[in-house]
Formats: structure tokens, sequence, C-alpha cells
């Protein structure tokens, strides 16, 4: 018993270093997006990222199965239709908007656990999303002038990041972990090639030395590290507590751009982050009672 708590608290730390990874990130993404498009990026970054872990797991290799290849394929294809829906949107709706319907993921999560998994979360972690969301609502800074396609197309992709928190928290524990986060980031580089072939016109005069720094550093840290993480957490972790966790990812992200970014955060928006701790809080305090019962 006490084996089994250890390994859910430190498995809920890493969910929180994942978070802060892909918070630390955001910046250097949007700039380097900026410089060659999504696609070329996302193509350059998971087939780095591909490569590394088929160097770095090639022993592993020889047990890769039809069962892993079809569960990593089913990660890999939610995680690129995340990105690709809410580049997407990001288009038509503003990024405020985009990054509040992305964070409700974590809404999404305890209702289809329910309804696809049968899996009833525990009513303080409903309770300490329901606050968290509240929390995530302020710290965007969402001005909502009606419902656009863009907002849809944002919807769709908190779905898709749903299904693939709550398909990780599925296969990770009864799956090698480092294959199935193997295949999944090989899928989403695949899926990203056709759509960077296409957009290889609009890169005026090839890839600039910055953004083969962020690649490399997002591969290596953001994607590499940090899907492993999250595989192997979630093995320890249910799928709503994980979203959850995730979603300290917009917290982080609000940190890095003032101190990083220069972007100034009003009063409402660090009490919104204050108000999205306190709910993940309350979360893991019940989590906590109940490990000790």
């Amino acid at each position: 018993m006490a084996l089994k708590k250890d390994a859910s608290i430190i498995a809920d730390c890493v969910l929180v270093l994942v978070a802060l990874v892909w918070g630390f990130t955001f910046i250097m993404v949007k700039q380097a997006i900026v410089e060659v498009g999504v696609y070329p990026f996302l193509f350059l970054r998971f087939t780095l990222s591909f490569l590394l872990m088929i160097l770095i797991f090639a022993k592993k290799l020889p047990r890769l199965d039809k069962g892993i290849v079809f569960s990593g394929t089913v990660l890999g294809v939610f995680l690129f239709l995340a990105y690709a829906f809410q580049t997407t949107g990001l288009v038509y709706t503003s990024a405020s908007n985009a990054g509040f319907i992305t964070g409700l993921n974590v809404v999404f999560v305890p209702i289809f656990s329910i309804v696809i998994f049968k899996q009833m979360p525990k009513p303080l972690t409903i309770v300490g999303i329901v606050i968290a969301t509240a929390g995530l609502f302020l710290l965007t800074g969402v001005h909502w002038n009606g419902f656009n396609r863009g907002d849809v197309l944002v919807l769709i992709c908190a779905i898709c990041v749903a299904m693939h928190i709550l398909c990780t928290g599925r296969y990770a524990p009864i799956m090698d972990v480092y294959l199935l986060a193997t295949v999944q980031i090989g899928v989403v580089a695949l899926f990203s090639l056709p759509f960077a072939i296409s957009s290889l016109s609009s890169i005026p005069s090839g890839i600039p030395l910055s953004v083969w720094k962020t690649v490399i550093f997002t591969g290596l840290f953001a994607t590499v590290f940090a899907f492993v993480a999250q595989t192997g957490a979630q093995r320890f972790t249910p799928p709503p507590r994980a979203a959850l966790i995730l979603l300290m990812e917009s917290v982080f992200c609000a940190i890095t751009a003032r101190f990083y970014g220069g972007e100034k955060l009003s009063g409402v928006a660090l009490a919104g982050g204050m108000i999205m701790v306190i709910g993940m809080a309350l979360a893991e305090l019940r989590h906590m009672r109940d490990e000790k019962m």
C-alpha cells in the first residue's frame, strides 16, 4: 500500500513537471511557428523525437507487437488532431478563447470517463475541476463575442486532448510505456508530413537557426521527456486527476509569458491562476486522504 501511495505521489509530481515544461516552451514554439509555420515545425520536432526514441529504446523494439502499434497509433491520431484543430482554430478565434476552450479538456475527461469507461471520478475531484475551470476562465481573460468557427475547432481539439489523456490512462498500465510513447510520436510525425510538404513554399529562405534550436529543445524536453513521462505517470494517476494536473500548463505558460515574454498579467489573471491551484489542491487533498485509509 505504501509503495502504491509513493508511486502515485511521484506520478503526480512528474505530471506537474510535464506541465511546467509545456508551459515554459509555449513562447519558444509560438516564435518558431511564426518563422516556418505549424506543420513544418511539428514534423521536424516529432521526427527528431521519434528518431531519438528509436535510438534510446532500440533494445526494446523487438518487443513491439500489434497491440502496442494499435494503441500507440490511437494515441498519435488524437494527439495530431489536437494540434491540428487548435492551430486551425487560432486563425478564427482569439488566443484567450483558444486557451480557455482547450483547457476544457479537464471537464471532458471525467464526462467521457463515465460514458465510455464507466468510471466515476471522486466527488472532490469533480469539485476541483469546476473550481480550476473557473480559474482558467479568469486566467485566459476570455472575451466572448459569440461562438465562432474557431471556437468550434478548438472545442474539437479539447475533445481530442481529453481522449488522448483517457486512452493513455487505459493503455499505459498494461503496455510498455516507452514503446507506446515512441509509436505515438512517430504517428504525429507521419501525419504532419503531407501538411509540412504543402507548407514548404511559404518558408521564404530556409529554416532559421533559432527554429532549429527550438526544434532540438522541444524535441528533447517537451516531446521525448514529456510524453514518456506522461505515459509512465498515468499508470498510477487516474485520467481525471491527470487532466487536472496538466491544466497547470496554462499557469506555467502565463508565468513564463510574464517574465520571459514581457506580457503583463492583470490582477484578475493572477487570481485565476491561484484559483486553479486551489482547485487542483482540493482534488489532491482528497486523494491523499483516500490513500491513507
